[in-house]
């Protein structure tokens, strides 16, 4: 397995994936407006395929002094699912933390998704106690 950063040409894969997991309403266009070096895909690829993604998002807080990762959008191709394939992809980004001099790594995930708990808990991310809130405006 193969894990680097995604290439501009890729992105129609990415989104593919990403409407497996998640009910993403997106196109090759408004990602590539935000693809820079603030916001990134981490990949997975296996066999020359693409099996899993993470969107890292870097978050630079000037007030308190601290810059961190965010990850966005998890997922690994369901029949790719249990082989460690998420975990290698959370190894890879905190190495890229390392190197990168980030503070800390944060990521949020829906109640529902247990599977994706148990991963992120085996792999030393700790469950805060938060509120989101969220106001709509549309």
């Amino acid at each position: 397995m193969k894990i680097r950063w995604l290439r501009e040409d890729e992105i129609d894969k990415v989104i593919v994936l990403l409407k497996e997991s998640f009910p993403v309403d997106t196109s090759i266009k408004k990602i590539q407006e935000n693809l820079n070096d603030k916001n990134r895909f981490l990949i997975a690829e296996m066999e020359k395929q693409l099996v899993g993604v993470i969107l890292v998002r870097t978050i630079e807080n000037f007030v308190e002094n601290f810059i961190s990762f965010h990850l966005d959008n998890i997922c690994v191709k369901k029949q790719f699912q249990n082989k460690g394939i998420a975990s290698k992809l959370l190894r890879e980004v905190e190495k890229i933390a390392i190197e990168e001099n980030i503070d800390y790594i944060d990521l949020t995930a829906s109640n529902y998704r247990e599977v994706a708990h148990h991963v992120y808990l085996k792999n030393g991310y700790e469950m805060r106690e938060s509120c989101l809130f969220r106001k709509d405006i549309k």
